[in-house]
């Protein structure tokens, strides 16, 4: 889109219902969620063609997934809303390699998300991972 408003182009990933906050994360390739249930995580071209698909079934589905992001070792970091929980694919593998939450259960206590609808990414050099230890440690002294 132009800052004028004027689409330049313009594509709807094959067999993904509800795309959602897609990103493009090299020249050319795209990567999104199909906030839907059973819900999925697509990497696609500029054509719409998909290069990668992660739609698993039966008990390990997606349900609303909102937000993909690709992480610098290749694999990919999702938020699956209604599963309460964040998980990391290794899309080589097609298998989920890290998950925080636990599926299906909603809370607010360490190790439990609810309805987690976002994520941000911070590098090792970023304020938040540089003081979260001191963080953590304040927030436990707390009365």
């Amino acid at each position: 889109m132009t800052l004028g408003g004027s689409v330049l182009w313009s594509v709807h990933p094959p067999h993904v219902a509800y795309p959602s906050d897609t990103n493009e994360v090299t020249p050319g390739t795209y990567l999104t969620v199909d906030y839907s249930t059973p819900g999925q995580i697509v990497m696609f071209d500029r054509s719409g063609r998909t290069l990668w698909r992660y739609r698993p079934t039966g008990a390990a589905e997606l349900n609303h997934p909102s937000l993909a992001l690709p992480l610098p070792n290749g694999d990919v970091l999702a938020t699956d809303d209604h599963n309460d929980r964040v998980i990391v694919v290794d899309p080589r593998t097609s298998q989920v390699v890290w998950q925080y939450g636990h599926r299906g259960v909603p809370g607010s206590g360490a190790g439990y998300l609810n309805g987690p609808d976002g994520a941000d990414l911070s590098g090792p050099a970023s304020l938040l991972a540089q003081f979260a230890p001191s963080l953590r440690k304040a927030v436990a002294a707390a009365p």
